[in-house]
């Protein structure tokens, strides 16, 4: 697991003082090991990559308070497994956002960066944590141990840190721990914490500039930043920092050759005729029932004679020519429509920019003493393009006859079909018309987040091993949410319902004194480009959203060793917090009555307060003797008060024991908390209409990928999840074999009365599949058919529930070998190392509603894992160069592993995939250095497995950018 060896640890145990450089001085972009005593002595400088001289790790100065624990002790060893991220990781790989650098970690799932959040505007440019993928809110962020402002979305269940809040140029290093902590660092650490430990009493000046780009162009990407610090007299200290990134984001899927070849997922409307499966991966996926003029759809009554007609931009017909499987929304193949699909015109990645300035000043008031404070501004500004209005087949645009703008062609083919002798009784009086309206725009989403950020502390030594330290926290984020183009339902209706009047072509509605058409402009829906800009104008809004969510908190900590026992001194922690959250979101008129096509959410005012106080001690058992060289066991509580949902305990119990030199064998149980959220308790429902697949119809209504809208709201009676972690484990540095050590951990997560959504493709599955179940109700129950002629054909409700049980376990190995030269021949320079990564699950999933365990582990989708991932690097570094190759491998897994091939999918199988990604550093002289990365070495595209409203893969774990270049230079004073 993620951990410092156990030589390290055995040092620390008998009194050797760990230096802060330990932590600064990796180049491996997995876990962090610090190296043994032998091999830092065997380093000749500290350069990125190396850890300190043996001179400067003997000094003892800076000592690291691994995020694991609050005791603060000399020769304590967490028994927690443990990685610390220092800069050096950041500068060899030109990362932007330490969370690129989390994301290459196999403990972390990339669920939400610029790149997964496809059509969903809700979150454009956004980084989270993610350990474990139990998600972001289960993944406790932290800022030199103190709480930072979670960036809320509007109409989002989530609580989490947008990591492009945090100044990651001014970061000093991060420190993981992949285990619960809530009874040391309170609710949501039950995944595990990410501790951001910023630069305090830096001096001098740093400044980078850096860019890049993709070999397609696009990507382009460019950063410009400074950290400086000064001493103010003999007591005083300031830092000041800032950062811009600016990144212009990426086309659609179709700016990429993978791209270009139109792989979707269909519906097969003729399985038992056919013998295939009822849905197929497919190339050249391409909508069947829409054109970007219209084509008339209408499958049952008179209209049916005019199936498959089209309207070109000059108002002359086509015949539509079907391909393959033609069902209600997509098809393959065929002479029309190419390139015309789900994926055309929506972003890989959003445009960003970010700014992020950040000051502190201390002041040693008197000796031991410190008084502190810190103000950071972040400001982050995300525009993605998503879909243009669409009609499909189940949410037709109904046309009437007496419609004016029906052309010339379609009018006298209607005509010739009415006259018909055999449709005497049987006239044509409307039809359903597919439309996928690109003329009248593509929404466009700008999301901006604003963070204030605001802490005064002290910290106070108090003599012997007693130290006192206190903060009081306030910060708010504004999340403010545009989304242009954004049809409005009701409008549409009303426009797209065309009478010819005196005056010429006039809304239905407006004629019938409809107070609600005031203003209707008649839509042209024949041919494109047909809409005029009044009808445009009319038809689309300007979603707007704000959520304002405050948060006060203040801690105070003490720590110290009050006695000693035969084995060494006990240590001890104790300490209190009171935090205070409050949510104020405001939306649009049109959102608040989810008018919208997509983006709804609603007005929501929420607060909860929660106090907490703790004790933490740990005690040693045993020193030097036979088979016990150390023994120490660690124990924490922590009780918290929620307003909200009461009180509940926490707590942790841990041991570490090195039976011989180099071997530290350790292990932890714990109990932790999540507490709901204010979205999650206090939300009115939320609309969000997708495209879902029902493989049979739910109260007559049809089956198919069908639009269906989610209703998302909150239950103030939830209460706080709870959640047993154990780990065990071991890591070794053989005193034989020096620079070598590695570690095998394993980990049982389980989180009961989970707060959380049921799936809405899990209901409409367990509903709507072949084979009935005994709880086939109890799904049904959540679907109800909505009337004919709305968006949406059936409604799915979501309340948030204190459901069953979600699982995490595995294994996680850690490896690493340094080979200074100077040990094969006194001439040679430099160092070589060689490090990997890797997690392997054995459960990820869960039993949400009591039907049974969903296990997702092998499945490579974004509700699952592959079993195995790995991050391995081979690094080359002496006083000038540094030079690395960094290997990351995804194992091969599974489609769905609820399908059977052949039955519910015809390729249920996902390759692998390994990416290599290349960076060099030039130290030209002291003071001046150059870097270059090229991420996605030998240009890997991604497996080629479509998901319902989504990419044609899954960016949680593949590239979509391809080979990627990042140049820079850094001055260092």
């Amino acid at each position: 697991m993620m951990m410092s060896t156990g030589k390290r640890f055995a040092g620390w145990m008998r009194g050797t003082a760990a230096p802060a450089a330990i932590a600064l001085g990796l180049a491996f972009p997995a876990a962090a090991f610090a190296q043994d005593a032998e091999a830092v002595a065997d380093a000749p400088v500290p350069v990125p990559g190396q850890v300190a001289t043996e001179a400067e790790a003997a000094s003892g100065a800076n000592d690291i308070i691994v995020t694991a624990t609050r005791v603060q002790r000399d020769g304590f060893n967490a028994p927690t497994p443990t990685a610390i991220i220092g800069e050096g990781v950041l500068e060899a790989r030109g990362a932007t956002n330490v969370a690129t650098v989390l994301n290459e970690l196999p403990a972390f799932k990339s669920s939400t960066t610029p790149t997964t959040n496809g059509v969903r505007a809700i979150q454009a440019g956004a980084y989270f944590a993610d350990l474990r993928g139990l998600g972001p809110s289960r993944t406790l962020v932290l800022v030199d141990g103190n709480r930072f402002v979670p960036q809320i979305a509007t109409g989002f269940g989530g609580y989490q840190i947008d990591l492009n809040q945090v100044p990651s140029l001014l970061l000093e290093r991060a420190e993981i721990v992949t285990g619960g902590a809530s009874a040391q660092w309170g609710s949501d650490a039950v995944a595990g914490v990410v501790n951001l430990i910023l630069k305090k009493d830096f001096e001098g000046l740093n400044a980078e500039a850096q860019a890049g780009t993709s070999d397609r162009g696009d990507n382009s990407e460019y950063r410009i930043g400074m950290v400086g610090g000064i001493k103010l007299g003999e007591r005083g200290h300031l830092t000041l920092a800032f950062d811009h990134v600016t990144n212009d984001g990426i086309g659609d899927v179709y700016t990429r050759d993978w791209g270009r070849q139109g792989y979707g997922l269909v519906a097969n409307p003729s399985r038992a005729t056919n013998g295939l499966a009822s849905q197929l991966i497919l190339p050249d996926v391409r909508y069947s029932t829409m054109t970007n003029g219209g084509l008339i759809n209408s499958t049952t009554g008179p209209a049916a004679q005019l199936r498959g007609i089209f309207i070109n931009p000059d108002g002359s017909l086509g015949r539509f020519q079907y391909g393959q499987y033609v069902g209600a929304s997509f098809m393959q193949g065929g002479g029309s429509n190419q390139g015309i699909n789900f994926n055309t015109g929506v972003s890989i990645a959003p445009s960003v920019r970010r700014w992020v300035g950040y000051g502190r000043a201390s002041y040693e008031v008197v000796d031991d003493v410190t008084l502190y404070a810190e103000a950071s501004y972040a400001n982050t500004v995300g525009r993605a393009q998503t879909l243009p209005p669409r009609n499909e087949q189940a949410t037709p645009i109904v046309v009437s006859l007496q419609n004016p703008f029906i052309p010339v062609a379609l009018r006298n083919e209607i005509n010739r079909l009415n006259a018909l002798p055999q449709n005497a009784t049987n006239q044509i009086t409307s039809f359903n018309l597919g439309r996928n309206s690109t003329d009248i725009g593509y929404q466009r989403s700008r999301i901006e987040n604003e963070t204030k950020r605001g802490v005064i502390g002290f910290d106070a030594k108090l003599g012997g091993s007693w130290r006192l330290g206190g903060a009081a926290i306030y910060g708010e984020n504004l999340y403010t949410q545009r989304v242009h183009g954004n049809r409005i339902q009701s409008n549409f209706r009303f426009a797209t319902d065309v009478v010819q009047t005196a005056g010429g072509p006039a809304c239905r509605a407006t004629v019938a004194g409809n107070a609600a058409a005031a203003g209707c402009v008649p839509l042209n829906v024949f041919g494109e480009g047909a809409p005029s800009a009044a009808a445009i104008d009319y038809v689309t809004g300007t979603t707007f959203t704000e959520t304002l969510y405050k948060q006060f908190a203040a801690n105070v900590n003490l720590s110290g060793e009050p006695f000693s026992t035969w084995a060494g001194p006990v240590s001890v922690a104790v300490g209190g917090e009171y935090r205070r959250e409050e949510q104020d979101t405001y939306v649009d008129p049109i959102a608040e009555a989810a008018g919208y096509e997509s983006s709804n959410a609603r007005s929501l005012r929420g607060d909860f307060n929660v106090k907490e106080a703790y004790f933490e001690t740990v005690v040693p058992l045993a020193r030097d003797l036979p088979l016990l060289r150390s023994l120490d066991v660690q124990g924490a509580v922590r009780v918290t008060d929620y307003s909200s949902s009461g009180s509940v305990t926490t707590w942790k119990a841990g041991a570490t024991w090195e039976p011989l030199s180099g071997l530290l064998v350790r292990g932890t149980i714990s109990r932790d908390i999540r507490a709901p959220n204010i979205f999650e308790l206090f939300t009115p429902a939320v609309s969000t209409i997708l495209t879902r697949n029902f493989i049979s119809g739910v109260g007559g209504g049809p089956a198919g990928q069908v639009a269906t809208e989610n209703l998302t709201r909150g239950n103030a009676s939830l209460q706080p999840e709870k959640s047993k972690t154990k780990t065990v484990g071991f890591s070794y540095s053989p005193p034989f074999v020096p620079g070598l050590q590695f570690s095998v951990d394993y980990f049982d997560i389980r989180v009961e009365d989970a707060v959380a959504l049921i799936d809405p493709n899990q209901i409409i599955n367990f509903c709507t599949g072949a084979t009935p179940t005994p709880d086939q109700a109890y799904y049904c129950s959540f679907i109800s058919r909505n009337n004919a002629g709305g968006l949406a054909v059936y409604t799915v409700d979501n309340p948030y529930l204190n459901l069953g049980y979600i699982q995490r376990s595995g294994y996680d190995f850690e490896a690493s070998y340094r080979l200074p030269f100077d040990r094969l021949s006194a001439s040679m320079g430099g160092a070589l190392t060689a490090r990997f990564s890797g997690t392997h699950f054995d459960r990820y999933g869960e039993d949400i509603t009591g039907t049974g365990f969903i296990e997702r582990a092998g499945e490579s989708s974004a509700a699952g894992t592959p079993r195995f991932i790995t991050n391995s690097s081979l690094t080359y570094d002496d006083r000038v160069l540094t030079l690395q190759l960094q290997m990351r491998t995804i194992g091969s897994g599974k489609y769905n592993n609820l399908f059977t091939e052949g039955v519910q999918i015809n390729d249920n199988s996902v390759e692998g995939r390994t990416y290599f990604n290349l960076s060099t550093t030039i130290r030209a002289t002291e003071q001046f250095e150059l870097f270059g990365v090229v991420n996605n070495l030998t240009d890997r595209d991604p497996p080629l497995i479509p998901q319902n409203f989504g990419y044609p893969t899954v960016p949680q774990f593949f590239d979509m950018i391809g080979r990627n270049f990042r140049f820079g230079a850094r001055v260092k004073f």
